[in-house]
């Protein structure tokens, strides 16, 4: 039998039912997808599932609020601390210092001591006591500056100025000479308060140059209760004056402004008679217009002593008087720095 004979065999309907079972079979098998697929969603929110990403930001956020607070606390900690320092340097007072006559109250200069404050530099020290830092730096020995910190008290001269450990063979004489030529081996031991020669290992304090006759070291005037009728450096009669003129009535004693030795005895045309003295240190002072000579050459005079006296016989300033120079070295010198004038 023949295919088409087959097929015309099935039963009426039989075709038509098949298609329609198979049509069946997809609905049921899509239905079963979707069941499938809404327990998994069903399980996957109904579920406990691993939440260690959560438990990391988590632990992150609370390591970081583990170190945020003591950091706060610290920082809190230490504004306290500043303000209550800051309350202590305002309550506490700046150390008073004190002038220390190192034993010898007839020096003509003082030692004041100082304590370094926080912020202090030996430059605004130096600048707030008038002296060097190079005087600071030698009397107090300091060969490490930044050892210089604070609470290192500091002794602080009244003058600038160097020490000095006096030296098997020296006079005063010989030191000054060297190491302060502006001043007599007198004048340096009246400094340092002393009255005789310093024996080897004594230490003085050596003044800058220029620095004795601000602190009180003077020569003598040569005419006690004499008037300054001329400057240092005037112009009197179309010359300049190298010296002081003081004037006194005639007869008033020329006295030596301090110890020395009768050098020379020199005359000038317009300023008559002179005396020329010698002083340790180099420095020669020089007295003209005397109408009397009581000392011979060579002869050693004490501070005070006279010399002679004024007259009449030179009246170039117009009236009787003593024209007084000051030399160092030859070179002259303001006697109204060492006279008080």
């Amino acid at each position: 039998m023949g295919r088409n004979s087959y097929d015309d065999m099935l039963p009426e309907g039989y075709r038509e039912k098949r298609s329609g079972s198979r049509g069946t079979s997809l609905i049921i098998a899509f239905i079963g997808v979707l069941i499938t697929l809404i327990a998994i969603v069903i399980y996957l929110m109904f579920t406990p599932h691993d939440s260690s990403a959560d438990n990391e930001n988590v632990s992150a956020s609370a390591v970081a609020v583990s170190v945020s607070e003591p950091e706060l606390l610290q920082n809190e900690a230490a504004e306290l601390r500043h303000s209550a320092s800051d309350a202590a340097v305002e309550e506490t007072p700046v150390r008073e210092v004190k002038v220390s006559s190192g034993g010898n109250s007839d020096r003509l200069y003082s030692i004041t001591e100082y304590e370094i404050q926080d912020g202090d530099t030996l430059e605004s020290i130096a600048a707030s006591f008038g002296v060097s830092v190079n005087t600071i730096v030698d009397v107090n020995g300091i060969t490490d500056i930044s050892r210089a910190s604070a609470g290192t008290v500091l002794e602080i001269p009244s003058v600038d100025g160097t020490l000095y450990t006096v030296q098997p063979g020296d006079t005063s004489s010989s030191i000054a000479d060297r190491m302060c030529p502006d001043a007599t081996g007198e004048m340096l031991l009246a400094f340092n308060g002393l009255d005789s020669e310093p024996a080897a290992g004594t230490v003085l304090f050596i003044p800058a140059p220029g620095a004795v006759a601000d602190y009180g070291i003077t020569f003598l005037s040569p005419i006690e209760n004499g008037k300054v009728i001329q400057d240092y450096n005037s112009v009197y009669m179309g010359g300049r004056i190298k010296g002081v003129v003081i004037a006194g009535d005639p007869g008033t004693a020329v006295r030596a402004a301090a110890d020395g030795k009768i050098q020379d005895f020199p005359f000038d045309q317009k300023y008559g008679k002179g005396i020329v003295v010698y002083h340790d240190g180099g420095r020669e002072t020089v007295y003209y217009g005397l109408e009397s000579i009581t000392v011979g050459t060579g002869d050693v005079v004490r501070q005070g002593e006279p010399l002679g006296s004024i007259g009449t016989s030179s009246i170039y300033f117009g009236e009787p008087a003593v024209l007084f120079e000051i030399r160092q070295a030859g070179i002259e010198m303001d006697p109204g720095s060492f006279l008080g004038f």
